[in-house]
Order: structure tokens, then sequence, then C-alpha cells
């Protein structure tokens, strides 16, 4: 068995990109409206806070990223497939449970269809991309 193929390989590549790019979207953000942040507080404050909020955000990244690739392996594992409706029914339940949570009724049906949209255009990308682990 290869290595990508693992389990633990799946969850830390999840982890390890998720939180990179929760940390460059924080970061990008900052970049943002550093023009009116940095007026009121020094330019040391500020890269300081930048750089924690940041990093919160790139754990909040990498959490989603560990439940969705572990929800995706228990997926293969279970179907016995390795193709494109493992993550975007990954996305599906994941955008669901995060709807349910914060919006209740409303917010299930559009986590489920946004979730399920945005993991199939992300596996799709990737698939062009050439970095699919088939």
């Amino acid at each position: 068995m290869m290595a990508k193929d693992s389990t633990l390989a799946t969850a830390g590549m999840n982890v390890i990109g998720g939180y990179v790019m929760g940390f460059g979207f924080s970061l990008f953000g900052a970049m943002i409206s550093a023009e009116t942040a940095t007026q009121r507080m020094g330019t040391a404050d500020f890269f300081r806070h930048s750089l924690r909020s940041a990093s919160r955000l790139g754990a909040s990244f990498a959490y989603f990223g560990f439940l969705f690739g572990g929800i995706e392996v228990a997926l293969e594992k279970r179907r016995g497939r390795k193709d494109a409706w493992n993550p975007t029914a990954s996305g599906a339940i994941l955008g669901g449970a995060y709807g349910w949570r914060y919006y209740k009724a409303p917010g299930l049906v559009g986590g489920i269809v946004g979730g399920a949209a945005f993991s199939l255009v992300f596996e799709r990308m990737i698939d062009a991309l050439g970095f699919a682990q088939h």
C-alpha cells in the first residue's frame, strides 16, 4: 500500500492543507484591512494580532479538513470505491452538520447543497490539475 492511500496520510494532508489555507486566507484578509487597522494600533501590535488570528483560523480549517477527510475515508471503506461521490457526500454531510448547528432547518438544506457543490467542484479542480489520488 502506498503512503498516499493510507488513512493517516489522508488525515495529515487534510490537516496541513487546511491549516495552510486558513492561515493564508486570514493573512490575506488582514492585508486588505491593514490600512485602517494600523491607524488604530501600532505596526508591531497589528502584526502580532494578525498572526494570532491567522493561527486560530488555520486551526479551524485544519479541524474542518480532518473531519472532512475522516468522513471521506469512512465512506470509501464502506462503499469500497474511490470516486468523486465520496468527497461530494462528505461535503454534504459536513455542510449539513455545520448548517444545522448554526441555522437549524434552513441551514441544513443550504449546508447540504453548498457542501456537496463545493466539494464536487473542488474535486473536479483537483482532478483537472492532476493531484487526484487514484
